[in-house]
């Protein structure tokens, strides 16, 4: 026992060390503003936060009384209780992590190469105690499976660790860790022995079931589930050819190209934006009939594709990204006032029709639409071209409001026009930036992040410390740092 809060107490030391080193650096965004103006508060107050919350989200990893690898989703005991493990949470946690040890070198990353193994070991672990039921989506604090009554199976679960698993799994490839990853991740035998193969061969002989959504509310066939197993599917495809299993990765392709076609079905051209669930099985309390859902994107982002349905590019995202701001800016009151060119953007929630903890605005949603626009800047600013296609077209117009969107038309190259993509990378960089600074705003003085905050005052509510919360907000910020070094 002295051994394991010993070996906890070094890692604490240093992740407090690698926190104080972000929290003291102030990173290169600092070069583009002046810290007395409003856009220097908010540079000055970004690179505080992400030492608070990265501090705060490792705490949340390995806690004493767990086992190693085990993320608790809050440490909130009651009121609600949190203090479980999800699979998605842990997923969505390890995969802010794994961006870490990928742009980290020396302690820093062996620090966070020691939470990724261990994340592996706990993972096989799960798949062991689950095996009848990989979707099983919860497990208590000593790794045992949680038998309560509650919605499964959750099969977007499955999919996003293979997903984070199989990116670890390439880095430690390239880096000469082969053995490692032969042994541990990805191995060709049947019956599956490895972590990766296991949740894949689970997603490719399971998407066709329905089940239950990430919200956890409503039984039926998700966008945000099918998006992150035809993500999964695509990239162990790849992987499995890299692992010298060619039949394991056609099966897994053609697998994804019938997941993909399922996938198209949730576009609503009368709506225009994508349905979160078809299929649905909703009680009386879970109705949602608008069926826009801030999970679409969450889902394109846990994805990380950068071409097809899934790119943050492609103008179906695009459009219900649109449509998601304009319901919630409506909603909350404390959007009050807020428009397209705000400095403070909108609170966003998970979906209108939402009532959970009375229905609020989330850290996790309000930072997404920040990563998205940043991302979609970043792809802009970095291509050789960027052509404008007519189901971007709305986004982009509402994005540049009255000043000059009589320019943007369908067809027009952004980058062949200079002034014009400067306008909208920079128009898309403040954006994000204002869906940050409605972070800033309802964050307390201590940086720490729960999961809600209400609706009409704006103070924070539910789960404290949510380690989801921490790891969105931290990539959304990695993904601002990535955008500001690019222009």
């Amino acid at each position: 026992m002295l051994r394991k809060i010993l070996a906890r107490g070094i890692t604490c030391c240093v992740a407090l060390t690698v926190a104080f080193a972000l929290y003291v650096m102030v990173p290169s965004i600092q070069k583009a503003h002046a810290v007395g103006s409003p856009q220097g508060e908010l540079n000055t107050w970004l690179a505080q936060e992400s030492a608070v919350a990265l501090s705060r989200l490792e705490m949340n990893i390995s806690p004493l009384d767990t086992v190693p690898g085990l993320i608790i989703a809050a440490p909130s005991k009651s009121e609600p209780n949190y203090y479980y493990y999800w699979v998605r949470d842990g997923a969505m946690v390890m995969r802010s992590i794994l961006g870490l040890y990928e742009s980290s070198t020396g302690a820093a990353q062996t620090h966070y190469l020691v939470m990724l193994k261990q994340y592996v070991d706990f993972s096989r672990q799960n798949q062991t105690a689950a095996a009848s039921n990989l979707g099983e989506p919860r497990f208590d604090v000593d790794g045992a499976v949680n038998t309560e009554p509650w919605g499964r199976p959750q099969n977007d679960g499955p999919a996003l660790r293979a997903l984070i698993l199989t990116r670890f799994a390439r880095d430690l490839v390239s880096s000469g860790q082969l053995d490692y990853v032969q042994k541990n991740l990805y191995g060709a035998q049947i019956p599956a022995n490895t972590a990766i193969k296991i949740d894949l061969e689970y997603i490719a002989h399971n998407w066709q079931s329905p089940c239950i959504d990430l919200w956890e509310e409503i039984w039926g066939q998700h966008f945000f589930t099918r998006a992150v197993q035809l993500a999964a599917l695509r990239e162990g495809s790849s992987f499995a050819l890299t692992m010298n299993d060619p039949s394991a990765s056609a099966f897994y392709t053609q697998q994804a190209d019938l997941l993909e076609q399922q996938l198209t079905k949730h576009w609503s051209p009368t709506n225009d934006y994508y349905l979160a669930t078809l299929d649905s099985h909703a009680g009386p309390d879970h109705q949602k009939p608008s069926q826009l859902d801030t999970s679409v994107l969450i889902a394109v982002l846990a994805a990380e594709q950068t071409t097809g349905i899934l790119s943050p590019t492609d103008g179906h995202i695009l459009s219900t990204v649109d449509h998601l701001e304009q319901s919630f800016t409506k909603l909350y009151a404390i959007n009050s006032g807020v428009s397209s060119t705000s400095a403070v953007g909108a609170a966003i929630g998970r979906y209108a029709e939402d009532y959970y903890f009375g229905g609020n605005p989330w850290f996790i949603t309000t930072a997404a639409l920040a990563e998205l626009h940043y991302r979609l800047a970043n792809v802009i600013e970095k291509n050789s071209t960027f052509v404008v296609d007519s189901s971007q077209l709305a986004f982009f117009t509402h994005l540049l409001d009255d000043r000059v969107s009589h320019e943007l038309h369908a067809g027009t190259d952004l980058v062949a026009t200079p002034w014009l993509k400067s306008l909208v990378v920079s128009s898309l960089f403040a954006k994000a930036d204002s869906y940050m600074a409605r972070i800033r705003l309802h964050t307390n003085a201590t940086g720490a992040l729960s999961e809600q905050f209400d609706r009409k005052n704006g103070f924070e509510l539910s789960a404290p410390d949510l380690s989801w919360s921490y790891a969105s907000f931290l990539r959304a910020y990695a993904a601002r740092m990535s955008t500001q070094d690019a222009r």
